[in-house]
């Protein structure tokens, strides 16, 4: 019960890190891009898509486990796989900017 000269077992880590790279590389940003702080529309969008990604592959890996891997924290992959949903601006600019229609 041992290896064969020359094979290479792939854990479920470096699994996880080629989809992600697959993914990255589709949307032609890097993997270190991704897994970055880097903020633009397009590596962000790439990052909400692996995580996506990752989620489907890894149905039991919670939310928590995925943003380790992203060096995200858990509500940044909520935000990603659309748990959370952005507050409408009109709501956040209420205090400074009410509504016309709310006033009625």
């Amino acid at each position: 019960v041992g290896f064969e000269p020359g094979q290479v077992t792939r854990t479920p880590k470096m699994e996880t890190l080629a989809l992600i790279e697959k993914g990255a590389a589709a949307r032609g940003v890097t993997l270190d891009q991704v897994l970055g702080p880097l903020r633009w529309r397009p590596i962000v969008m790439a990052r909400h898509e692996a995580m996506k990604a990752v989620r489907a592959a890894n149905p039991n890996m919670s939310t928590p486990q995925i943003g380790k891997i992203f060096n995200r924290d858990h509500s940044s992959v909520c935000f990603a796989l659309g748990m959370l949903k952005r507050k409408p601006t009109y709501y956040v600019n209420a205090r400074y900017h009410p509504r016309k229609d709310a006033a009625e």
